[in-house]
């Protein structure tokens, strides 16, 4: 992450080292770590911290809120939704760089807050075909959702993000990274593609892939909805956290 901002000639936001030394401690004193996927788990595991240690615990989808649509909106082409922080953390250089070559083909919608120095990048790069939308209103998020047809969250470091679930649960065929917790969640050419960290090259044959094969996404469509009904709901994410936490006390 801290290369992602050197090569755009910006600011890495870097975490206070009293931060790091304080969670550090926290780690070593916890009976028990809980993260929300298998890659975050790695990530602990690779800097020495017991497996038995962790709790994986993906989290949830409000499957009341976030649904598929009953018609698809009809359009010449097909529109890629992004959610998240408009920034270098959630991959948007790479985002720009492997849509700009495909814009003659498909639209790419851009939904949230833009990242603090990031304005800058935004004005030098190449957006034909991008629409910039801003934050949006919470109750107006799943309509957004369900108009698209292909979401993209090519994050370089993430946990296991919601929106990837909420996508899922609205019918969006989700292409997302490693970093993001795709092995969790996504079944590769069934409800999504999964890329490589930071690889622009996979990126952009993942949206070529989808933006060219609407069968693909109509199957990927109805497989998305499916794939988080059983084990993303909030009430079996807070029943295994439960579960985890009682055999603590035992």
């Amino acid at each position: 992450l801290s290369a992602a901002y050197q090569s755009l000639g910006m600011k890495p936001v870097e975490t206070p080292a009293t931060v790091i030394e304080r969670e550090l401690a926290e780690y070593e004193l916890a009976d028990a770590i809980a993260v929300p996927s298998q890659f975050a788990a790695t990530t602990f595991i690779n800097r020495g911290v017991p497996r038995t240690k962790l709790i994986v615990n993906n989290y949830g989808v409000d499957l009341a809120r976030f649904r598929a649509a009953d018609s698809q909106t009809e359009r010449t082409k097909p529109r890629i939704l992004f959610v998240g922080q408009v920034g270098v953390r959630k991959g948007i250089p790479n985002l720009l760089k492997a849509f700009s070559t495909l814009n003659e083909k498909a639209d790419l919608h851009l939904v949230g807050p833009i990242e603090q120095g990031f304005e800058d990048y935004l004005r030098d790069s190449n957006t034909d075909g991008v629409s910039i939308k801003g934050p949006v209103a919470g109750n107006v998020l799943p309509a957004v959702y369900a108009d698209a047809d292909i979401f993209c969250l090519p994050s370089l470091e993430e946990g296991f993000p919601l929106v990837n679930l909420q996508a899922l649960a609205s019918g969006c065929p989700v292409i997302t990274t490693e970093a993001a917790g795709a092995a969790d969640i996504i079944q590769d050419g069934v409800n999504g593609l999964t890329v490589a960290t930071n690889s622009v090259e996979e990126l952009t044959e993942a949206l070529k892939k989808m933006i060219d094969d609407a069968p693909l996404r109509e199957q990927m469509s109805l497989a998305a909805t499916t794939s988080v009904q059983n084990g993303f709901t909030w009430d079996q994410y807070v029943s295994r956290a439960m579960s985890s936490y009682e055999k603590l006390l035992n």
